[in-house]
């Protein structure tokens, strides 16, 4: 977003239905896309294979999602 350097944390509660359509369509692209990461790891799953990802991609969720759960 270009309101980053406006909003350095990414957390805003201004947005417009259509912000939080994008944003909501965004978060649903990137869930996917991380899981199916996730479920195409060859071999042994490890801490750092499955759970460390798992970990980041939840921490990077919150803080997109946050705004979204405002509005509701």
């Amino acid at each position: 977003m270009k309101d980053t350097l406006k909003y350095p944390d990414g957390l805003r509660w201004n947005h417009t239905a259509e912000q939080i359509k994008a944003l909501g369509q965004e978060i649903i692209t990137e869930s996917n896309a991380a899981m199916e990461k996730l479920i195409k790891v060859k071999g042994k799953r490890t801490f750092m294979n499955t759970i460390d990802p798992l970990n980041k991609f939840e921490s990077i969720l919150n803080t997109k999602s946050t705004p979204i759960q405002f509005y509701v």
